[in-house]
């Protein structure tokens, strides 16, 4: 997927000139003076909402464009407007595509939401109201496990173990520096007091803050690391000594180390800071700690609101989470930008998640996920109530996501505070198909298009005289059947052939006919299979043994084209919207610009 929606170059046009004023144009009319559209693709835009496409009267004139849910593809939209004699026509392309789909299954932790502590693997692991999650230079997970007093390493495989920490509660701790009971050679005997997050270095050191209460003032919050050492010979592995940074920083929420291993990143409610880490000192990157607002802008001229997240893009640029609904990026120059605007939802505490096809993914509402891209936006994953359960999408619930971590490839790790686990999942591979994507076990899945541009397989060859070539279409499944209702061939359609037990059939003949034929088509997984990946594997753990269907297509011109199609769980559709844009009067130009 490379977004979610795309146009051309924007249209400009008029509906009126000298001899016609704009007033005598009707909207979708088929004679006389008129504004009308038409779409190729009447899966995709409807014949019936092209028809009412146009609204207003005079020079208030509308343009709607909008797409059947849950149907993805490309319609060809051309507006035409005409005096009764002379008729202009405007071309535009609309596309639309899925946002994916995601299996969530628990990586470690309860299943239940139980706050417990255990190192192990997958469920019987154990953590206690964990705050963030960051991965290390290894790819392993680092949890600051806050309610357990302990740091905790969770390796891809689900295995769970303690870095630092000795379990004993550091809050009410009293002494006259606070770090000398505290800090320990090995890591397994340090104490951690009310610890808020932690994070790690490119050079692998664990920084992480916790607060406490000397006995001389009110509670403080200091800044300790953990550092690598390959030599150490502690319980924790590679890792040594535990020294306090600075006895009182102040909150460093959202801290990420710099590249360079000599700053750390944090944010305040209306700023981004940067905290030298050998000086102990603090500067402003971006923002005021006194102002707030939307300007982008360099340095102190930037403005944000309720920032609730950061994180690094894979250019080290900062990504900020922002409670008006925006997602910014700010460099470490401090140029502000901002790349997604207005989106839906309430952002939550959870930092944002650039994802390898340019969207983005963050927490709204504290318990769902959304994914956006070029200011379009939907809620794939978890609902306004808070859950534990595994599952596919809007199925799947969490109880406070309070860290994204990408991991290789499409896979993404999140943490779910409350529900005391940290989940996983990669998106589902999608059919670009109009129509139904999914089906249930012994379920028949009908076609409700035959394009076969979408399908992946294009054909379109055409003789000297530009007529379509016969072609020869074959789809075959490995655990399913295929059928076509039945329904009889219509002409055009030369052979319908299925090999035994209907797991494939053979088509040739004309494209047209066997497009309209293929509105008849359906395929039935075996019982203990669904669509699933291209590669024949299980979408998730614990998913059931999944299917591939393919298609091949052969003209008398081209070599077979043939594409293993994964026949996934239905890609959450994009919030359906209808952008209506004003048409100018006379004279005047109008940007035809389609969002869906």
């Amino acid at each position: 997927m490379e977004q979610a929606v795309s146009t051309e170059t924007v249209i400009n046009f008029t509906i009126a000139d000298a001899d016609t004023v704009n007033t005598s144009f009707t909207n979708n009319a088929t004679t006389g003076a008129r504004i009308s559209i038409t779409s190729d693709n009447p899966n995709l835009i409807l014949p019936s909402d092209a028809a009412t496409a146009i609204g207003g009267s005079a020079g208030a004139r509308t343009l709607t464009i909008k797409h059947q849910p849950n149907i993805t593809g490309v319609a060809n939209v051309t507006v035409t407007i005409s005096d009764g004699t002379n008729t202009n026509t405007y071309p535009f392309k609309v596309t639309v595509l899925p946002s994916p789909s995601y299996y969530w299954d628990i990586l470690a932790g309860s299943a239940a939401g139980t706050g417990t502590f255990a190192n192990g693997t997958g469920t019987s692991a154990g953590f206690k109201a964990p705050q963030n999650m960051v991965m290390d230079p290894d790819g392993n997970l680092i949890v600051s496990d806050t309610g357990n007093f302990r740091i905790r390493k969770v390796t891809p495989q689900g295995l769970v173990t303690t870095l630092v920490g000795s379990g004993v509660d550091g809050y009410n701790l009293l002494s006259a520096g606070g770090s000398a009971n505290v800090n320990k050679a090995d890591p397994l005997q340090t104490i951690i007091a009310g610890m808020q997050n932690c994070t790690v270095a490119p050079n692998r050191d664990i920084y992480f803050t916790d607060v406490w209460t000397p006995s001389t003032s009110s509670n403080v919050v200091r800044l300790r690391a953990t550092r690598w050492d390959p030599t150490a010979n502690s319980g924790a592995g590679a890792y040594g000594v535990t020294v306090t940074v600075d006895e009182n920083p102040g909150f460093l929420s959202g801290m990420m180390v710099t590249p360079d291993n000599l700053s750390l990143i944090y944010y305040t409610g209306t700023e981004i800071r940067k905290y030298n880490l050998a000086t102990r000192t603090t500067t402003s990157i971006a923002g005021s700690s006194t102002v707030s607002g939307t300007a982008d802008g360099t340095g102190s001229s930037a403005l944000f609101t309720g920032i609730s997240g950061i994180s690094f893009d894979s250019n080290n640029d900062i990504l900020v989470n922002q409670a008006n609904n925006e997602i910014r990026k700010v460099t470490l120059q401090g140029v502000v930008t901002t790349i997604n605007p207005n989106l839906t939802g309430t952002s939550s505490r959870a930092n944002v998640l650039p994802l390898p096809n340019g969207a983005y993914l963050r927490s709204i509402g504290n318990n769902a996920l959304q994914y956006s891209a070029n200011g379009d936006s939907a809620t794939i994953a978890g609902s306004t109530t808070a859950g534990t359960a595994v599952g596919l999408n809007l199925n799947a619930t969490f109880n406070v996501v309070s860290g994204l971590v990408a991991g290789s490839g499409d896979l993404i790790y999140l943490l779910s505070s409350t529900a005391n686990n940290i989940r996983y999942s990669t998106a589902y591979p999608t059919l670009l198909n109009p129509g139904a994507q999914s089906t249930n076990m012994n379920t028949r899945l009908a076609f409700n298009s035959a394009d076969f541009s979408q399908l992946g397989a294009v054909a379109n060859a055409v003789d000297s005289n530009n007529n379509p070539l016969p072609i020869t279409l074959t789809l075959s499944a490995q655990y399913g059947t295929l059928d076509f209702n039945p329904v009889q061939a219509p002409s055009g359609v030369t052979t319908v052939t299925f090999a035994p037990g209907n797991r494939s059939v053979t088509l040739t003949g004309n494209e047209t006919a066997i497009k309209t034929y293929l509105l008849n088509f359906g395929y039935t997984p075996d019982a203990g299979y669904v669509n699933a990946n291209s590669s024949g594997g299980a979408l998730a753990s614990g998913a059931v043994a999944p299917d591939v269907l393919s298609m091949s297509v052969t003209t008398a011109k081209n070599p077979p084209k043939q594409r293993s199609t994964s026949r996934s769980p239905m890609a959450i559709p994009w919030r359906q919207r209808s952008r209506t844009t004003p048409v100018p009067a006379h004279g005047s130009p109008l940007a035809a610009t389609t969002r869906t």
